[in-house]
């Protein structure tokens, strides 16, 4: 981190609390709330939900617009395709194994939350 100007260079912080700060800035998955998780899932699903024209639906399946297919519902189609890459990533991703069961059990929660929250998309996307 520096501020630079055309005469001079000054750092706004050590070296030291530059690398601190970016260790500090790594979250873990496991460190976050299931519920927090899940409500956000939620959140994220609603709006691109909600955002969908019920034409929408009717001009994908007779395909009355080939060309111009719905964008909202093909984004609302890649978010279950995206939260089910990232469950597997974060799984496979870990490498020790008492991590891995960790993982697990905290994606599981966060499914039971999002069944909770009616979320069933991210529910069945996780499991």
């Amino acid at each position: 981190y520096y501020l630079k100007s055309n005469m001079e260079t000054e750092t706004l912080c050590s070296d030291v609390e530059a690398q601190e700060m970016q260790r500090e800035s790594v979250v873990s998955l496991l460190s976050l709330s299931s519920m927090e998780i899940a409500n956000q899932l939620s959140a994220r699903n609603y709006l691109l939900f909600s955002s969908i024209e019920p034409t929408d639906y009717v001009s994908d399946l007779f395909k009355l617009h080939p060309q111009e297919p719905p964008t909202n519902l093909r984004n609302f189609e890649g978010l279950v395709n995206q939260e089910t890459f990232w469950v597997a990533t974060e799984i496979v991703q870990e490498t020790n194994l008492a991590k891995r069961v960790k993982i697990i059990k905290h994606f599981i929660k966060i499914a039971l939350h999002c069944r909770d929250c009616k979320n069933f998309n991210s529910m069945f996307a996780i499991i």
